[in-house]
């Protein structure tokens, strides 16, 4: 069990591309806590910790499937003429989403923000119970869990690698799995709403090489141009817009190929670093005001006026960083799919409306 002590939540695999020279040994990194790089450090040290999965190791071993899986399609994309087949779409669609849960960051977020939760909640009528309280290994599998429920909601997505055919290098980092969305973050129409994986507009991001970064899209709102699942970026102001991501979602570590980058990404992180945002969630709590036979009203309250009220509403918002740019190479359609019913659910996908429409009570309209 000793040898299986060491577990990894962003997987050697993954990080094998962004090592020296491809071994998978030494990789380059720059820590963002004590702003200083660090050359040719252990690959085997990164994203890890005792016992990250738990102690009877079946979580563990079952994550080594897929891993073994993405390590067998980037070998095939590395391949002359490789076309992204539909079978290689749906791996790459749930691996990213998988990455994007089973971090230390996620685990975190988990944790948090059901923490405060709870203490919102027992506010004013004593202090939440400890086994109500996740620990960081509950969040983990709360997480995974999450997961598993929400695979097939990124089923609709399009996917597309970017092939980098600049001088400057996609970096990675110990939350690389990005989920953003710009068309939450720049229309005033989704100002109150949170955004999702079923939301419209939603987009995930996720290195795969230096030269490679994979864009899962949806596609009713976005279009990005390409042949045979490849588009390329000739500008490095496209590279630079997609390694913000990076820097803005980091917990503390950047990994990169080329040492010589070094000056240049403490730079570029240096400049990201008023628009991270910490926590990555918002929570709003609404009270009980009036009932009757036609339902019940509530309203905002802060969190310490709320401590009066024996019937609480909580709301928790996910939060996204604002990059200072986007890619170009991903477009808007001209006439974006984007549906909504007036309720909290926010702006989604076809896909969402049309797995919902029956349990609706108020019909979605495109807007």
């Amino acid at each position: 069990m000793a040898s299986h002590k060491n577990q990894h939540f962003v997987p050697r695999c993954y990080l094998k591309p962004f090592s020296l020279n491809g071994e998978g040994l030494a990789i380059n990194m720059y820590n963002s806590d004590h702003h200083k790089g660090i050359e040719n450090a252990a690959v085997a040290s990164q994203c890890a910790a005792n016992y990250f999965y738990g102690e009877d190791l079946s979580l563990e071993k079952l994550l080594q499937t897929p891993e073994g899986w993405y390590a067998h399609v980037l070998a095939r994309m590395s391949e002359p003429g490789y076309r992204v087949t539909s079978e290689h779409k749906s791996f790459l669609r749930l691996f990213t989403l998988l990455q994007y849960r089973r971090t230390e960051a996620a685990a975190m977020y988990v944790a948090q923000s059901m923490n405060e939760a709870l203490d919102i909640a027992y506010l004013g009528s004593g202090k939440a119970p400890d086994a109500e309280r996740p620990s960081l290994k509950d969040a983990v599998h709360i997480g995974i869990n999450t997961f598993l429920g929400a695979a097939h909601m990124t089923e609709d997505l399009k996917l597309c690698l970017i092939r980098n055919r600049t001088k400057v290098e996609f970096v990675t980092s110990d939350d690389p799995a990005i989920m953003t969305n710009r068309w939450y973050l720049t229309s005033p129409k989704a100002k109150l709403y949170s955004a999702g994986a079923a939301s419209a507009g939603a987009l995930f991001f996720l290195p795969l090489t230096p030269t490679i970064l994979c864009v899962i899209y949806d596609g009713d709102v976005y279009s990005i141009p390409n042949e045979g699942g490849w588009a390329d970026a000739y500008k490095e102001e496209e590279i630079h817009a997609f390694n913000e991501h990076q820097y803005l979602n980091c917990v503390a570590n950047i990994y990169f190929s080329d040492w010589k980058m070094l000056a240049a990404i403490e730079r570029e992180f240096l400049e990201a670093l008023p628009r991270r945002i910490y926590p990555r969630f918002r929570i709003d709590v609404a009270v009980l005001e009036s009932e009757n036979e036609w339902g019940q009203k509530f309203r905002a309250v802060s969190r310490q006026e709320s401590a009066s009220f024996s019937r609480k509403l909580i709301n928790m918002t996910h939060l996204f960083a604002r990059p200072g740019r986007w890619p170009s190479v991903i477009k808007w359609r001209d006439k974006p799919k984007i549906y909504f019913n007036g309720s909290g659910i926010g702006y989604v996908r076809r896909q969402y409306v049309e797995e919902n429409a029956a349990s609706s009570l108020t019909p979605f309209k495109r807007v």
